[in-house]
C-alpha cells in the first residue's frame, strides 16, 4: 500500500515536443535503431526523453511511437 507520494517539478526548454507517430511493423527495427543512434548523438546531459512503443491491438499491422522531449 502506498502512504506517501512525493515528486518535483523541473524546468523544460522553450522547446519540448510530444506526440504519436505511426509506422507499418515492418519500420520497428529501424525505429528502435534510429532511437539509439539519437540518443547516442545528439542527446545532451541535460535533455530528457520519454518513449514507448505500442502495437495496433487487432491486427498487429502498425506501431505507435509515442515520445516526449
Amino acid at each position: 500500500m502506498v502512504t506517501k507520494f512525493q515528486f518535483a517539478l523541473h524546468l523544460i526548454p522553450p522547446i519540448c515536443w510530444s506526440g504519436g507517430l505511426f509506422f507499418t511493423v515492418d519500420k520497428l527495427e529501424a525505429l528502435v535503431l534510429a532511437g539509439t543512434k539519437w540518443r547516442e548523438e545528439v542527446m545532451t546531459v541535460d535533455d530528457m526523453i520519454l518513449m514507448g512503443l505500442t502495437q495496433s491491438p487487432k491486427d498487429g499491422s502498425q506501431v505507435c511511437l509515442f515520445s516526449i522531449w
